[in-house]
């Protein structure tokens, strides 16, 4: 996201929620992880930076694609849950500890998924 939208937020360190996998970021993750057969799909809490999906880790988790499951039924069953799991977790550490947690992503594990279409 870019500065200018950034300062927009109500306060430095802003989260944004991405319950999509962390393996593979892009508009279609989840569809990826069912066509390709991905055993797990995951979840993050991240903060706003200047690249997409490149700030801060504030919470993840992952949980388990069920054989056969689609795209819709995977995001309701598990990863709209885990979203909300995982804000509620990062509101709470921010009323505790007045701060919003923060670990640097892992730039050697970013791939990110392409268009369904094929396109980039």
């Amino acid at each position: 996201m870019p500065a200018s939208a950034r300062r927009r937020w109500p306060q430095p360190g802003s989260a944004a929620s991405d319950t999509t996998p962390r393996c593979c970021p892009g508009i279609a993750a989840v569809e990826w992880t069912i066509r390709e057969g991905d055993p797990i799909a995951g979840g993050s809490i991240y903060h706003l930076a200047d690249r997409m999906d490149a700030g801060a880790i504030a919470a993840q988790d992952w949980v388990f694609v069920k054989k056969g499951e689609t795209a819709r039924e995977l995001w309701e069953r598990a990863l709209a849950p885990l979203g909300q799991r995982l804000l509620g977790d990062v509101i709470d550490y921010a009323k505790t500890h007045k701060t919003l947690p923060a670990k640097a992503q892992d730039e050697q594990f970013a791939t990110k998924a392409p268009n369904l279409s094929g396109g980039h």
